[in-house]
């Protein structure tokens, strides 16, 4: 009878090694600065990988934050081009918009962006088709009917649009839209970057809108617990396009996507590119789902009355 040489349990297990980590892939993570929806967005991708079944055998996350320093975008793509990186996921709009400005040969997926359009102009304006993404889904009309049921009457709706930030800029003209829809009068101060915010705010209440509505701004989402205080001074009912202002108290209430579910769409389109799809076949899509934080100590140190219906219709509430 003929019988195979017997191999050494070392070389066998030598031989079967390569195998074992063949379907390893490195996914290179960007991720803009160390907020909570970006974190969160980051959070859902690795999920997303995980329920597709890429575990820690299978895939290894190279992940950096660049702690809002658009200057360490270069040497980040620099960093995964060495380590061979077979996908790059940016966190964060500015950071996907110079990542993009840089970087042509490497498929990139963005998520934990509020809009599309930034990105993809600057996709277009490199030459790069070698791009997809998720977005956020826009929450402003649905802040504004939340508004018009918590304060019945409103006429008025204010914004601090910073200047520097392609978000706010978008979000500043989707209000003017929801706005007008809606039968409120638009409010919009412009400002230059977070040294300008804390003056900024004053400037906007003294045109006393019935209401102030809070963007994706990483400034103001930064500065939160202070615009909480002049809020509540003033009696205000403000609203948040992020979850961070009704944590922190600066919003009575708060709307947007999950950032976890933009993550996890994110990664499934990072998987496709794994699986051989090219990423201009990959349309960028936004999660059709909302989430309505309620601070209820927010609300009484305003002196807002929750309605029922408000309450009801909260994904999360928050008592202090």
């Amino acid at each position: 009878m003929f019988r195979l040489p017997r191999i050494p349990s070392l070389l066998l297990a030598l031989a079967i090694l390569p195998t074992a980590f063949a379907d390893k892939v490195k996914i290179g993570i960007l991720r803009q600065v160390e907020i909570k929806s970006l974190v969160d967005a980051e959070e859902g991708v690795k999920a997303g990988f995980a329920a597709a079944g890429y575990d820690a055998a299978k895939v290894e996350f190279v992940c950096v934050d660049a702690k809002n320093d658009m200057g360490q975008v270069a040497p980040t793509l620099e960093r995964f081009r060495k380590e061979k990186v077979a996908v790059v996921v940016t966190v964060g709009t500015k950071a996907s918009i110079e990542a993009l400005k840089l970087e042509k040969a490497l498929p990139l997926v963005f998520t934990g962006v509020a809009y599309r359009e930034p990105v993809l102009k600057a996709a277009k304006d490199n030459g790069n088709a070698n791009v997809t993404g998720a977005c956020y889904g826009n929450s402003i009309e649905s802040a504004l009917s939340a508004a018009l049921k918590i304060r019945v009457g409103a006429k008025s709706v204010g914004m601090l649009v910073n200047s520097l930030e392609p978000n706010t800029r978008m979000d500043g003209d989707g209000l003017e839209a929801a706005g007008k829809k809606l039968g409120l009068k638009v409010v919009l101060l412009p400002y230059a970057g977070e040294a300008e915010l804390a003056a900024a705010l004053p400037k906007l209440l003294a045109q006393a809108p019935d209401c102030v509505l809070f963007p994706k701004d990483t400034a103001q989402i930064k500065n939160a617990p202070e615009l909480a205080k002049t809020i509540a001074a003033k009696k205000l009912l403000a609203l948040g396009l992020d979850p961070a202002y009704a944590a922190k108290k600066a919003a009575v209430l708060s709307v947007t996507t999950p950032a976890g579910k933009i993550g996890e769409l994110s990664a499934r389109k990072a998987i496709e590119i794994l699986k051989g799809k090219t990423p201009a076949s990959l349309p960028v899509e936004a999660p059709q789902e909302f989430e309505i934080t309620v601070n209820k100590k927010a609300a009484a140190e305003a002196g807002v009355v929750l309605p029922a219906e408000v309450l009801k219709s909260a994904t999360i509430v928050l008592e202090d």
